[in-house]
């Protein structure tokens, strides 16, 4: 299994993450679909900046023996970036599902211009 190293690890978690994006019509399945996508793109930058033989700056002796730091901050700053991220997008799922009582993208889309008559607003709001 020579083939199945991180660069083609995290390209088949992309396109699994991109695959559920684009089947699924729940809001929740696409979040969950941008975070693996969101992890893919961060497992292939980690990989592209290590290297075999190389440890992190702190451990190592000489400088020639550690990896370059910048692309492991780069990739701290998008898991900050992305957590806060998908915290907002959750808070605006759990808004839109309060208001209108579905997690689904097409009839969203249709209450909201308007073209789902049969859509009673004030039954679907969620006491809570």
């Amino acid at each position: 299994m020579d083939w199945l190293t991180t660069d083609v690890v995290s390209i088949i978690l992309f396109f699994i993450g991109l695959a559920g994006l684009v089947i699924r019509k729940n809001m929740m399945i696409s979040v969950v679909s941008v975070g693996i996508m969101d992890t893919a793109i961060i497992l292939f930058f980690i990989s592209i900046t290590s290297s075999a033989g190389r440890v992190a700056p702190m451990m190592a002796e000489y400088a020639n023996q550690s990896v370059d730091p910048v692309g492991h901050a780069l990739v701290l700053t998008s898991i900050v970036i992305g957590v806060s991220i998908m915290a907002l997008i959750l808070i605006m799922i759990l808004n839109l599902y309060r208001n209108y009582g579905t997690l689904d993208w097409d009839v969203a889309k249709r209450i909201r211009e308007g073209e789902c008559h049969d859509f009673d607003i004030v039954k679907a709001r969620i006491e809570v």
